[in-house]
């Protein structure tokens, strides 16, 4: 079970197996390497079951807390990634953020590890608003969070498969480091971004372009817009 918790945590993108609960069991972590392990380009065509192993007392905790920002209209945001190859610029989720706010009254909650913590704040201060939960919740919280969000938008991270484990919609932004889309979030009906050039598959780490076309090449009009008419037609 810990070989499974290993492989869970770098496909997560978290350095240490302490990160995870000694109370997940391995069924818990099997559900969710097949979900993060690129088993949903297979199985794509049905939602993942709906996923519920919290205690009472840790679903307390997450309601708690989401009472005390006295606020509904929350978004998941992921803004980092694994590899600098797979993350998007900042400056267009803060583009995308602030016309998302503003049209809509919408409010990310950035998330991720403890390495994410300052770059979220970052983030969140040339922004004006939103939320930094980086660092501060356990893996099963952040996934019973996911539950209470609107959406998710952000980078092919392990913060996005969480969100497609909950069935929340995702505005996931790809880069073209793969050929194959085994990577998608598990799930129908979530919109993936992903410009297509002549260097896709390069299985780098590290963009070596003077220009990181694949990522560079998605527009944030459209994503604002795809959004926008999300959220419209869920509140019909």
């Amino acid at each position: 079970n810990n070989k499974r918790k290993k492989k869970l945590l770098q496909l997560l993108g978290i350095a240490k197996v302490e990160c995870i609960d000694k109370s997940i069991s391995s069924n818990i972590v099997s559900q969710l390497l097949e979900v993060v392990g690129g088993i949903s380009a297979v199985k794509k065509s049905r939602q993942y079951p709906e996923f519920t192993y919290l205690d009472n007392v840790e679903d307390i905790f997450v309601r708690r807390w989401l009472e005390q920002q006295k606020y509904k209209k929350l978004y998941a945001l992921a803004i980092n990634a694994n590899f600098q190859s797979k993350t998007w610029e900042v400056k267009k989720f803060l583009k995308i953020a602030m016309e998302v706010y503003t049209k809509t009254g919408f409010k990310p909650v950035l998330m991720g590890g403890v390495n994410d913590i300052k770059s979220n704040q970052s983030f969140i201060d040339k922004l004006g608003f939103g939320y930094n939960i980086a660092g501060i919740f356990t893996l099963k919280h952040s996934i019973e969070i996911m539950k209470y969000m609107g959406f998710y938008l952000g980078n092919d991270t392990g913060v996005m498969h969480m969100a497609a484990l909950r069935n929340t919609q995702c505005f996931a932004i790809f880069s073209g480091i793969e050929k194959k889309k085994k990577w998608l979030p598990y799930g129908v009906g979530h919109r993936v971004y992903l410009f297509e050039t002549m260097c896709r598959g390069c299985l780098l780490r590290v963009c070596n372009q003077k220009v990181h076309l694949c990522m560079d090449g998605i527009s944030t009009k459209n994503v604002i817009e795809d959004i926008e008419l999300y959220i419209n037609k869920r509140d019909m």
